[in-house]
């Protein structure tokens, strides 16, 4: 972690962990789709969040698994009566080398992606 001009910079490993600690508590992030979009997104992670990281079989993901891939739960419910399919509100997995900020009880840190 390192502060320049008033804003807080952190590593992906860093984000990371402070995701990892958040058990249960709302946290914020902001990061870039596969797509090139910016999102979003008010979420949480808990001991819940567990029970999906296990694949079909009740397994853990195997060994080439991102390590920096996160599952959520997705605060922002949007009603979309155009479109079921599109409605927020469901578990969803954050990359967390793709992160610009990260926010934590009212706190933003930005992300720094050339150091980790």
């Amino acid at each position: 972690m390192k502060t320049d001009k008033g804003q807080t910079f952190i590593t992906p490993k860093e984000a990371l962990k402070m995701i990892q600690d958040q058990d249960g508590r709302v946290f914020g992030v902001e990061f870039e789709k596969k797509d090139g979009s910016i999102r979003p997104m008010s979420c949480r992670r808990h001991a819940a969040t567990k029970a999906v990281e296990k694949n079909k079989t009740g397994r853990k993901q195997g060994p080439n698994q991102n390590p920096y891939m996160v599952k959520v739960w997705d605060m922002n419910k949007v009603e979309d009566p155009d479109n079921p399919e599109a409605s927020k509100g469901a578990f969803r997995t954050i990359n967390v080398e793709t992160l610009n900020h990260l926010s934590i009880n009212g706190v933003k840190f930005l992300i720094d992606k050339k150091t980790d």
